[in-house]
């Protein structure tokens, strides 16, 4: 290829030739040679389109390529030159023939942009009219053709020319995307991001939030499978600590919040200790604002009066906004992708079921003793990609000293503080106090009988032998008014009730639900004897002359029952 030919070129590019030589078209030479086969002068000048797209670009490319492959294969003698080329860049014939017109009439090979592109030929008053519309509130976020509609509506009431479809869809798409979304959620995935709410220093600002773990676990009796686990978690926006947590097969509740924020606020000692965990977990305290979503358990009476006393300010998220509560968020989705990795996860049986290496290993002991380990031991001391440092090392640096901090309540105070709560409360009868049909009594009820004062009632749901009654800031335990009721759960009593219910009996009267609880664990621990006996007994083979006779009986009962059958 001579140099005159490689004047033309409108980009840097290098095609290939059709003997495979690499020609590089990124210089162009000084000369005022014609690079055309006509000989005459002919000067070809890039246009830039109105909207450099990606398809644009490759198109031009082509056609760059085309021609300098075309003058190629002309100087080598090349037959039917530019039918030859089309065929080696995959176009066809004709619309290599087209481009080759183009090139020798010394026409643009891009495509040229008008003089007036981007300026409107709308009246100003037509143009004022649609942008005022459109600027409007929740205007960009209506359909086109509601807008099309609205905008001529207006026009037309201002004696004005209608305006097309097409000129209302151009303006609409020149508008940033965060406009045009119609949807809350759209909107909120092209907010541009930030850091988001967080305290200056530890326990300024705490998120708490539940997370059902993607994790089938085994029960403690024999191991089989039981569910899946629920995780409440408390945790620091500024250092991003765990500060507490509660584990349960129990869907989320006010008892499972109150259990969170009573390990946050104390020391984890014993935490460690019951898990047998080697570590350090140097979290505990009380929070300046607390924040959780709009859930009825972070709305209860008891985390209000937590708060009232423990003197820390409740900030709930904004409904539907995920964002407010982005730290806490962002620590599940790390630690799904933890769980993600054991065996027992829930998306194993959609993938082609369990195997030896994938069937559920882990009690809900056992799991809560591996995720504490991975708590402390890892992700506490795990560099921070949004802090630049771990956040066990940034707790150990901003956290004040503990003269300038709230003091930690007492343990004892603190587990009947964040007990659950009646929410109306209980007045003292003579009977005592009642709550789910059972009465509570204790002989330091006697001065509060009749003086028609409620009181707040805390109960443990997992054992509601007994109860606490706050009267002036002190706590009154109560116990069962029937010394022969057994010590139940909440689930246990209310399954009680049902099943009372279903044998005839009154579910309102606790005496018939605790005997139908008493005769359901008789009859368990009877099955087990049973049971046990059973596997004891040594197992024999009956005789040969036995089979006989069993056979004949049976074949006799069959006889005798085909002819009932028959009359």
């Amino acid at each position: 290829m001579s140099d005159d030919h490689a004047e033309w070129t409108l980009d840097p590019l290098t095609y290939v030739t059709a003997h495979g030589d690499a020609i590089a078209t990124s210089e162009t030479p000084d000369t005022d040679a014609d690079p055309s086969p006509g000989g005459e002068e002919a000067e070809s000048t890039p246009v830039a389109a109105p909207v450099d797209t990606t398809a644009k670009q490759k198109r031009r490319r082509l056609q760059q390529r085309y021609v300098g492959l075309y003058t190629d294969l002309v100087e080598r003698g090349t037959p039917n030159a530019a039918e030859v080329a089309a065929d080696q860049l995959g176009i066809s014939t004709r619309t290599g023939y087209r481009w080759l017109q183009r090139w020798q009439s010394g026409a643009p090979m891009g495509v040229q942009r008008r003089s007036d592109a981007g300026r409107t030929h709308l009246p100003p008053e037509v143009e004022a009219q649609i942008t005022r519309f459109q600027s409007g509130p929740g205007r960009a976020r209506q359909s086109l053709a509601t807008q099309v509609g609205d905008i001529n509506t207006t026009l037309e009431r201002h004696q004005l020319p209608h305006v097309s479809r097409s000129t209302v869809y151009r303006r609409l798409r020149a508008l940033p995307a965060i406009e045009r979304a119609t949807t809350r959620q759209a909107r909120e995935r092209l907010k541009p991001t930030g850091t988001g709410h967080m305290g200056v220093l530890p326990y300024d600002l705490v998120e708490i939030d539940h997370w059902m773990i993607d994790l089938v676990l085994l029960n403690e009796r024999d191991r089989q499978p039981e569910g899946v686990a629920y995780l409440t978690l408390l945790l620091d926006t500024r250092t991003r600590m765990v500060l507490g947590y509660h584990l349960s097969f129990d869907a989320p509740n006010q008892y499972a919040v109150g259990q969170a924020c009573r390990m946050a606020f104390l020391p984890k000692d014993d935490v460690l200790a019951r898990l047998n965990i080697q570590g350090t977990w140097p979290c505990c305290g009380i929070p300046e604002v607390l924040r959780g979503d709009n859930a009825k358990e972070f709305g209860s009476q008891m985390l209000s009066d937590l708060a009232l006393k423990y003197r820390f300010l409740l900030k709930p998220a904004r409904p539907y906004r995920p964002r407010d509560k982005a730290k806490i968020e962002a620590f599940f989705g790390s630690l799904s992708r933890y769980v993600r990795q054991l065996p027992g996860h829930t998306s194993i049986p959609r993938s082609g079921g369990w195997t030896d290496d994938t069937r559920p290993i882990y009690t809900l002991r056992e799991f809560e003793a591996l995720l504490v380990d991975h708590i402390v031991n890892r992700y506490h001391r795990t560099l921070h990609s949004g802090l630049d440092v771990t956040p066990l090392k940034l707790y150990e640096q901003l956290v004040p000293p503990a003269e300038d901090r709230k003091p930690i309540p007492h343990a004892e105070e603190l587990r009947l503080d964040v007990l659950p709560q009646v929410p109306d409360g209980r007045m003292v009868h003579p009977h005592g106090v009642t709550l789910y049909n059972i009465e509570y009594w204790s002989d330091r009820l006697i001065p509060l009988i009749g003086n028609k004062r409620v009181y707040a009632l805390k109960y443990d749901p997992y054992d509601i032998s007994k109860v606490w009654l706050l009267v002036d800031g002190v706590y009154l335990p109560l116990t069962y008014r029937d010394p022969g009721f057994a010590p139940i759960s909440l689930r246990e009593y209310r399954t009680a009730q049902r099943r009372a219910r279903k044998a005839g009996h009154d579910a309102s009267d606790a005496r018939a639900v605790m005997a139908c609880r008493e005769r359901e664990l008789q009859r368990q621990r009877d099955s087990a004897e049973s049971t046990r006996a059973s596997a004891a007994r040594p197992v024999t083979t009956p005789a040969p002359e036995e089979l006989e006779e069993t056979e004949e009986i049976a074949h006799l009962i069959a006889q005798v029952t085909r002819l009932k059958e028959s009359e």
